[in-house]
């Protein structure tokens, strides 16, 4: 690896990208890879990469324990880290499923119930819908495909909703997505 050692020079951040990245255990445990990775350095500040989710991860730390990032971190590089969301990939997948593949192998492909399951397993989800507050230099924008029957007749039409306007459509998508945890739903 270039000269870096695993444990001494190079150190990795294992967690469960599922869960929510606000949860204290995730905090903590970042706080005390940092301070490892800063007295191996013989306390010299260090440098953090991070991609994907890891990248708001490293946020919501930064948003909490400033003055830890700060007293341990030199930089921090970010690689494609969906910092204004990935309001099409997720707003797609909570109304209709995944699909990760085209073609001759789209077996692969995450139904809309299952979908519906993960949402309630996985809060890591949620933290990437697009804020509809973020001041949007071209506001991202959800298109579905309505069936509407008149008369008879059945026609589709494609609507859009803004990340604001989405919210009625999100609650009618989910409203039978219900967790019932120690009496709470």
């Amino acid at each position: 690896m270039d000269g870096y050692k695993k444990g001494t020079t190079l150190f990795g951040y294992g967690y469960d990208f599922r869960q929510s990245n606000r949860i204290d255990k995730l905090m903590k445990g970042l706080k005390a890879k940092l301070e490892t990775a800063y007295k191996a350095s013989g306390g010299r500040k260090v440098n953090i990469i991070s991609h994907s989710m890891g990248g708001l991860l490293v946020m919501c730390f930064i948003s909490l324990h400033n003055e830890v990032f700060s007293k341990y971190v030199n930089k921090w590089i970010t690689i494609a880290c969906p910092f204004q969301g990935a309001p099409g990939c997720i707003n797609d997948a909570l109304l209709t499923g995944l699909q990760f593949v085209e073609g001759f192998e789209a077996y692969f492909f995450v139904s809309r119930w299952t979908m519906h399951q993960l949402l309630v397993e996985c809060p890591s989800v949620y933290e990437m819908l697009p804020n509809p507050y973020f001041s949007w230099k071209m506001q991202p924008q959800i298109n579905v495909w309505r069936e509407y029957s008149e008369d008879g007749e059945t026609s589709v039409k494609l609507e859009s909703y803004s990340p604001t306007e989405s919210i009625s459509l999100f609650k009618e998508a989910l409203r039978h997505n219900e967790l019932d945890y120690g009496g709470t739903k």
